[in-house]
């Protein structure tokens, strides 16, 4: 499933007010980006490398999936392409060919751009009423790069990519759709 398509798809499993929509989806991200750092644990490590361990590759790819929901959304909410920030991660992992020399901290910097996002939007509703400017708009892209980057970084460490993870979560989300326990929270639905 390309990315495009699946930003389209998702517009089918959104539950959530409009008029709030902008807001809903960053505090979100925010809350996946936090469950995605909760799987580093101190308590696994690989060998003598100190690489940090996801406590497992399919818990990370469901809360993988879970975060590229609300990027996706995000994107769709400020009229970007999904592709576009999708892209740029890909294009700078194949140009660098790195693999992340510590995913804990490319997790880290997932949080800390998911919470740089999160900062401007408190400024929008502080500011603005909420009504997004062009200014605090163009901050946005660049955040979304950053925070594919570093998750494509860490997927790619753990023998996976985000390709997988999209079609994961696609697949997640239907059957929940299908048995109509779209709402609700947890994965016990």
């Amino acid at each position: 499933m390309r990315p495009n398509e699946y930003q389209i798809w998702t517009r089918s499993t959104a539950i959530y007010p409009k008029e709030i929509e902008k807001t809903y989806l960053v505090l979100g991200l925010m809350s996946e980006a936090v469950e995605v750092l909760q799987l580093m644990s101190f308590d696994v490590i690989q060998g003598d490398t100190g690489r940090w361990l996801p406590s497992s590759k399919n818990d990370l790819e469901k809360e993988a999936g879970d975060l590229c929901w609300y990027l996706a959304r995000i994107c769709d909410s400020f009229d970007i392409t999904f592709d576009k920030p999708v892209a740029f991660a890909i294009d700078y992992l194949e140009r660098t060919a790195v693999k992340s020399r510590n995913p804990k901290a490319d997790v880290d910097c997932i949080v800390q751009y998911s919470g740089e996002l999160c900062g401007i939007t408190k400024k929008v509703l502080r500011d603005s009423q909420g009504e997004w400017q062009a200014e605090a708009i163009a901050k946005v892209l660049p955040l979304m790069h950053l925070i594919l980057m570093n998750l494509c970084r860490v997927l790619h460490t753990y023998n996976s990519n985000l390709e997988t993870v999209l079609q994961l979560n696609h697949a997640k989300l239907m059957d929940r759709k299908e048995r109509g326990v779209l709402s609700g929270s947890g994965d016990n639905r």
